[in-house]
Order: structure tokens, then C-alpha cells, then sequence
């Protein structure tokens, strides 16, 4: 079953943008990641590397026009990232769906195509950082949308939950680290101290 091929359809790519932004004091997609980029702008600007249908799922907020791709809210609101995935699964052309959060300024193009070309029939292939899977960088079949609709609708809504009873692909560490991929790609942004230190990572790899 490994070395069947997960799908040849097209990649569909959803940025998830609607947290609260509670510990960063300030809308954190918007801050800073360089001087000529935004933190959603850049992990925009990765997901287009590898989709031509990229979006937005920016929960119950308004805004994020001004960066050219459609933005979205939740279609079964004030879930959390369980309702943005969702939402990403419905609205998406692509049988895949990359999801990546919006606070993922590192993320790497090259751990994303890699992440895309694992063959494998699991309806989830996700990598592993040092905080446990990443599902906010993981790659979602649209067949889980009804199977996320029945978690919602049973008041389950943890994501890493949830993906302990669904099948898996994981992406270890020791994995991506044999690839040559960058762990720190994976890491989140929730403080401006944590996003001065991946930017400081970032620029000295």
C-alpha cells in the first residue's frame, strides 16, 4: 500500500487564517516576516510555488484582500482549525488539499513538494516537528469533509484528536532531516518573541 500513489489530481492550497491571535497581541498574518513581506505573505507565496488554486480560510474575520487570492469565511463557524479544514475540504477544486496555517512564515517549498509527492493511500500524510504532527502543514484528502462534519457535529474538535483515528502518513523527523528538509519550516509564529526567533533561524540557515 506504500507504494501506491496518494492521487494524481490537482493540489489545492488553503492558507487557515482565522485564530484569534490572542498571545501575539495583534493580528500575527499581518505582521512582519521581512521587510518587503508579511508572514501570511510568505506562506502564501510557498503555496503558490506548488498550486494554482490557493485561498484564504480566514474563519469569521474580514479582510486579507489586499494579498489576490479568494478569501473565505467558515462554513460551520467558531470551530477552531477543525472548522477552517473543513472549510478548506468543501471549497477546494483539488482532490488534495494543503493546509497551512497563516503563522508559518519559514515554510519551505521544498518540504512542501516533498510532502506532495509521498505516495501513499492514507487520506492524511502529515509531518512530525518537535511539538507532535503538524496538521496545520499536512496534506488532506476532500473525502474527509463529510468525516470532519460528523466529528463537528458530535462536539469533537480537536484536530490532533481527531487524527488519531484517521489513517496517517507520517513525515518523521529522522525522514525530513534524510531529506535535507527544514524542521524549522515547520514551526509557528503564536508571540512576536517566537517570530523574532524563527526570523533570526531563518536567516542565518
Amino acid at each position: 500500500m506504500e507504494n501506491q500513489p496518494h492521487g494524481n489530481s490537482q493540489i489545492s492550497c488553503a492558507v487557515i487564517a482565522g485564530g484569534q491571535s490572542s498571545r501575539f497581541g495583534s493580528d500575527k498574518a499581518l505582521a512582519a516576516w521581512t521587510e518587503n513581506r508579511t508572514v501570511l505573505g510568505a506562506v502564501l507565496e510557498a503555496a503558490s510555488a506548488i498550486s494554482n488554486d490557493v485561498f484564504i480560510v480566514a474563519g469569521a474575520k474580514n479582510g486579507y484582500r489586499e494579498f489576490g487570492v479568494p478569501v473565505y469565511k467558515d462554513i460551520i463557524p467558531s470551530k477552531g482549525p477543525v472548522g477552517g479544514i473543513h472549510t478548506a475540504l468543501s471549497l477546494a477544486r483539488g482532490q488534495r488539499v494543503l493546509i497551512l496555517a497563516c503563522d508559518m512564515p519559514a515554510a519551505s517549498v521544498s518540504f512542501i513538494r516533498y510532502l506532495c509527492k509521498v505516495r501513499s493511500w492514507a487520506p492524511v500524510i502529515v509531518p512530525e516537528s518537535d511539538s507532535g504532527i503538524e496538521p496545520l502543514h499536512a496534506l488532506w484528502h476532500k473525502s474527509l469533509k463529510t468525516v470532519l462534519e460528523h466529528y463537528i457535529n458530535q462536539g469533537s474538535t480537536g484536530v490532533r484528536k481527531i487524527l488519531k483515528d484517521l489513517p496517517l502518513r507520517m513525515i518523521t523527523m529522522d525522514e525530513a532531516k534524510k531529506n535535507g528538509l527544514d524542521i524549522n519550516s515547520l514551526k509557528s509564529t503564536n508571540t512576536p518573541e517566537e517570530l523574532r526567533s524563527l526570523r533570526h533561524k531563518h536567516l542565518i540557515i
